[in-house]
């Protein structure tokens, strides 16, 4: 990896940590997102699990969007651990961002909303998941 690219992924990185905030030891749930494919389907899919978490209504969901996923901050890691409940919400049958972060964090994300029809999600089927989460459903 070049000087040049190692810039830009810690500044993606940066964007990445700022936005999920620095109070996620306090959240009941925490969604990770991996986000592929062109622009538009990246920030769409960030818009809809946004949109579901201000549906769910509940201040105990953080979300964070990795928009790089590769190599992956140790921040990711400790602020997985920190909160008490961890919702991988991925668009594919293997979850391929979870393999990922097991085998650089040792984390295993137990808690899985896999989509793999090539179909998005949308916004109620991921509202309901949360809200099953924060009901202990889920």
């Amino acid at each position: 990896m070049t000087n040049v690219e190692r810039a830009v992924v810690r500044e993606i990185v940066r964007e990445v940590l700022a936005e999920a905030g620095p109070d996620l030891a306090k959240k009941a749930a925490y969604c990770v997102l991996e986000a592929r494919g062109p622009e538009v389907a990246r920030e769409a899919a960030r818009g809809l699990i946004r949109e579901a978490v201000a549906n769910v209504g509940s201040d105990d969901i953080a979300f964070m969007h990795l928009s790089q996923v590769y190599p992956l901050h140790p921040d990711v890691g400790r602020r997985i651990r920190e909160a008490e409940h961890v919702v991988l919400v991925e668009g594919n049958a293997t979850a391929q961002l979870g393999r990922l972060i097991r085998s650089e964090t040792g984390l295993d994300i137990a808690d899985r909303l896999l989509k793999y029809s090539g179909l998005q999600f949308s916004v109620e089927e991921v509202s309901r998941h949360l809200e099953g989460v924060l009901r202990g459903v889920g």
